[in-house]
């Protein structure tokens, strides 16, 4: 009968504290979605999945525009060596030809 008397009480003392963590987590979690660090840490990483998806779209906006601006680069450096070479032609064409130049040049008399 003893062994029965302790066997009881060792399965009542385990179920007792098992109750307890049960009921302490239970408050634990209650408590812990009411607050307000709680739940900002969850919003948190719900954002983050949100974020992501933002970033990886942004980011393939800044690559295309950064294709684009490496293009209409190489399109303006050719309009600036056109617009110099014109420049370099208007200069030659518009200036009186040097002495050494016309002793050169056989033109008829």
């Amino acid at each position: 009968m003893d062994e029965l008397v302790r066997l009881w009480d060792f399965w009542q003392n385990v179920i007792v504290g098992h109750a307890l963590q049960v009921l302490t987590l239970t408050v634990g979690v209650a408590i812990g979605s009411l607050s307000p660090i709680v739940r900002g840490v969850l919003g948190a990483l719900s954002s983050r999945r949100k974020d992501r998806a933002v970033n990886e779209q942004a980011l393939a906006e800044l690559e295309a525009l950064s294709g684009a601006l490496g293009e209409i680069t190489e399109r303006l450096d050719a309009t600036e060596q056109l617009l110099k070479a014109q420049a370099d032609v208007r200069r030659i064409l518009s200036s009186p030809p040097s002495p050494e130049l016309r002793s050169q040049v056989n033109t008829p008399h």
